[in-house]
């Protein structure tokens, strides 16, 4: 059955679902706990490989889950441009937001935006990034690579902007270009085809998170016999959730309540399963050193080379 398939069927099954669970309410326990509109946002890049539509829905269900019991009425909407998401926080037309890291670091400064919590997406919200290559490659740095071929995962998949910040930045630690360092860049749908190439020698290297490795390892010890990393980094991070800073408290904490309530039950952790996610962490400043100082490296190496 196809991936496509297999999230229609996931996700009808989920609002279905939801809709009984809101049926169920009554109109005295909604008006008692409801206090007004709460607008949130999602940011296009903090998705996985999702079609456009089915992401359309997954959000308003999933914002209606998160803030429909205690607010009076839930918006949401999906933003193509970090231009779009500052105007409507700075218009005040937006309180609660999910994004990626590097959208975090450009808004931070730019917004009134309180960083409120982290994604998982394995069993940590912490994300380490590989650079694979075969152990009889005669590969054995960054170097080594110029003129070859990678493979890389798809732009927009999970976590796609900070797979290419990392190989552009050890690129240009490189005094290369990722354009014309390597011979082409492959981008691959899944783990297996990331990988599998290289274990068969028909690409030099691909970027894989440690997780995916180490499950891919798992099912085919070859794998961890054949391949060897020669670059790595850890400790990044993946997704953002911010609220509006002049939002009120109590509304802060209905929102965070909401959310963190989403792994308790089946229609919550089916809704988590549709964007990848294991569940959410809250979030602590020092979780976000390690992502802080790759995209310095990344700026400051740019900003060398023009």
């Amino acid at each position: 059955m196809s991936g496509m398939v297999l999230f229609r069927k996931r996700f009808f099954r989920v609002s279905g679902l939801l809709m009984l669970f809101c049926a169920a309410q009554t109109p005295q326990v909604m008006a008692e706990d409801a206090i007004d509109k709460v607008r949130l946002g999602f940011s296009i890049n903090a998705f996985v490989n999702i079609p456009k539509n089915d992401m359309k829905i997954a959000v308003q269900v999933l914002a209606k889950k998160v803030a429909g019991k205690t607010f009076g009425s839930v918006d949401s909407r999906i933003y193509d441009s970090i231009s779009e998401i500052e105007n409507d926080l700075k218009a005040k037309k937006l309180d609660g937001l999910a994004i990626t890291p590097d959208e975090f670091i450009h808004l931070r400064q730019r917004a009134p935006i309180e960083p409120a919590m982290f994604t998982v997406a394995g069993s940590s919200h912490e994300i380490e990034l590989l650079l694979l290559v075969r152990k009889d490659s005669g590969i054995n740095g960054v170097e080594d690579l110029k003129g070859r071929v990678v493979t890389l995962p798809l732009r927009n998949a999970q976590y796609g902007a900070i797979y290419r910040i990392w190989v552009e930045t050890l690129v240009m630690k490189e005094g290369g270009a990722i354009d014309t360092f390597f011979s082409s860049i492959n981008e691959a749908d899944s783990v297996s085809k990331a990988i599998m190439p290289v274990f068969f020698k028909k690409v030099a290297a691909c970027v894989v998170t440690k997780q995916a490795f180490d499950v891919s390892s798992e099912l085919n010890p070859q794998l961890s016999r054949e391949l060897k990393v020669i670059a790595q980094v850890g400790r990044l991070v993946g997704g953002i959730i911010v609220f509006r800073k002049d939002l009120s408290d109590s509304s802060k904490q209905k929102m965070r309540q909401g959310l963190m309530d989403l792994e308790k039950d089946q229609e919550g952790r089916q809704l988590l399963m549709l964007f990848h996610l294991n569940g959410l962490a809250p979030f602590r400043s020092e979780y976000m050193k390690s992502t802080e100082m790759l995209y310095a490296e990344h700026t400051r190496l740019a900003g060398r080379k023009r």
